[in-house]
Formats: C-alpha cells, sequence, structure tokens
C-alpha cells in the first residue's frame, strides 16, 4: 500500500487494519477487541476464543467489537466495513452476536450490498424476511409438500 492509500482513511480505519495485519503477519489466530468509538485495540493481545476476548474487554459488548484474526490481514475497507456494521448495528439497539450462537449465520456481516441493505431495512423494521407461512430452506421438513 502506498501512503497515498493510507492517507485516505480516517485514524480508526488505520488502527484496526494495523493492528489485524500485525497479528496476521506474527501467525497468530484468534480474536481481538476493539473500541467502537475509536478503532483502537483494548491491549494488543490476540485471544484464543471470542469469550476470552470479551472477558478480556470485562464483557462490554456495547463499546467494544471482536474481531477474528484472518491469515491475510484485513484490507483497508474490510476494517472500515466491520467499523461501519458495528456501530449501525450498536446505534439502532443491537449487539453483533456470539459466533457460536445457534443462528450463526445471522452474526456474520453481509458481503454484497444489496444484501446489506435488506439486513438493514429488516433491522430498522423488525418485520421477518419471509411471510410465516412460507418456509425457507433446504431441510427436508422445509420443503412444500405436493
Amino acid at each position: 500500500m502506498t501512503d497515498i492509500e493510507r492517507d485516505r482513511w480516517p485514524d480508526e480505519i488505520r488502527r484496526i487494519k494495523d493492528e489485524m495485519d500485525m497479528h496476521a503477519t506474527l501467525k497468530q489466530r484468534g480474536w481481538v477487541a476493539f473500541k467502537l468509538e475509536d478503532g483502537s485495540p483494548l491491549d494488543h493481545a490476540a485471544y484464543p476464543t471470542w469469550n476470552d476476548a470479551v472477558k478480556a474487554a470485562k464483557w462490554d459488548r456495547d463499546r467494544f467489537m471482536f474481531l477474528e484474526i484472518q491469515p491475510d490481514g484485513m484490507t483497508y475497507r474490510e476494517a472500515n466495513a466491520v467499523l461501519d456494521f458495528a456501530r449501525k448495528l450498536y446505534a439502532g439497539g443491537y449487539r453483533i452476536p456470539n459466533p457460536e450462537w445457534t443462528d450463526h449465520m445471522a452474526s456474520t456481516m453481509p458481503i454484497q450490498p444489496h444484501d446489506r441493505t435488506r439486513m438493514a431495512k429488516q433491522l430498522i423494521t423488525g418485520k421477518p424476511l419471509y411471510p410465516s407461512n412460507i418456509p425457507y430452506g433446504n431441510l427436508p421438513n422445509m420443503r412444500k409438500a405436493h
């Protein structure tokens, strides 16, 4: 990355990217806690589990987000997207759920723009995406009997 690219991003995005890249370079695995306010890491530590990272932040899931270290680090756009997503959820009165939550797909950030728009709309309205009489999924019990 050039200094020109780096200068385009605000400090909080650079902090998140730098921290995630550092852990990836050190070949560490686990989770890192970041402050939603300014993107600074809690203590530069990699925790083995999500629960350990939350515990280190004194169970404060309202002011922190917890990111899993990826082997290839993080781009500026990814850092911006996860911070923006976490802040918007918090502003809407929600938290990013525990990754071990039984409905784990709802805890992941949508990748495609139309999916992010759809998720935000659903969270704002509080209405389910599909009517209750329409089964959704590929499990045998969800298939419509003919």
